[in-house]
């Protein structure tokens, strides 16, 4: 039996449940927590996205990101919050503990910084709790509030553009 076909499968059923229960948090003016998910084999670029909380006004102790490569030799020996495909077991279920983690909080702002489709990434992507999910265009749009169309590896462009969007959308909340 082919277990990647049926861990694919798996991941992709669980996919389609979470997107229908998503749980959408109350916005507020005030963003004080990020969530990052970022794809290293699209953009290797982690520095940039923290110093871009830094621009919000976001302590770094409220940045939670985590990391996806294809290839396991990629990874930093000590570095954690990084996954696989081998952190998926053939049900679909995960075996790294970051991924649960990151999970386990809830955020005012979620970045998806990917641009394809990849099973495991819109997995965990799907189950993010946040007030505000911000994605690119070839990311699956039922995921995200909020989509860029831009090229990842133009991140001044989009750090520009982010915050800018980011303050307008303050003021509109605190002029309701």
């Amino acid at each position: 039996m082919n277990f990647r076909f049926f861990k694919k499968y798996q991941i992709y059923q669980a996919i389609e449940k979470n997107l229908k229960k998503r749980e959408i948090l109350p916005f507020t003016s005030e963003f004080k927590t990020v969530g990052i998910l970022l794809n290293l084999d699209q953009y290797d670029g982690k520095e940039n996205l923290a110093r871009l909380t830094e621009s919000l006004g976001i302590l770094s102790k409220d940045l939670k990101i985590i990391c996806y490569t294809e290839k396991q030799s990629r990874l930093p020996v000590f570095e954690q919050n990084f996954f696989t495909p081998k952190d998926f077991s053939w049900n679909g279920t995960f075996n790294n503990p970051a991924i649960e983690e990151f999970l386990q909080r809830e955020y005012d702002i979620f970045i998806g910084y990917f641009d394809s489709r990849n099973y495991y990434i819109d997995y965990v992507a799907s189950q993010v709790r946040a007030a505000l999910n911000i994605g690119f265009t070839d990311s699956d749009q039922r995921m995200v509030d909020f989509l860029f169309k831009m090229n990842l590896t133009d991140f001044s462009l989009f750090e520009k553009e982010f915050v800018k969007y980011i303050q307008i959308y303050r003021k509109n909340t605190l002029a309701i």
